[in-house]
């Protein structure tokens, strides 16, 4: 899978190196700037729990992705964008 995807939560999305589902998205009513909660499992290796903010990098396997952005923080049908690290977006 190439190109920004977008997560919902209660799913899990295969990427090319391993799978990916969004556990927690915080509510920007807080004032504080939105945290996602992202499980990541590669094919090659351990489960993750990584807690991300916009703009943030991670792996999974041998693949690079960064946080683009959340749509409908705060409510239950927001939508948690990622693309490849090297990808512009």
């Amino acid at each position: 899978m190439t190109g920004p995807v977008g997560l919902r939560h209660g799913r899990a999305y295969d990427v090319d190196t391993g799978r990916i589902g969004v556990g927690h998205v915080s509510d920007p009513a807080s004032g504080r700037p939105v945290e996602v909660e992202l499980t990541v499992v590669p094919y090659q290796g351990d489960e993750r729990d990584l807690t991300l903010h916009a703009g943030d990098r991670f792996r999974v396997g041998s693949a690079s992705w960064r946080l683009v952005r959340v749509d409908g923080a705060g409510g239950y049908d927001y939508v948690v964008w990622i693309a490849p690290a090297d990808e512009a977006t």
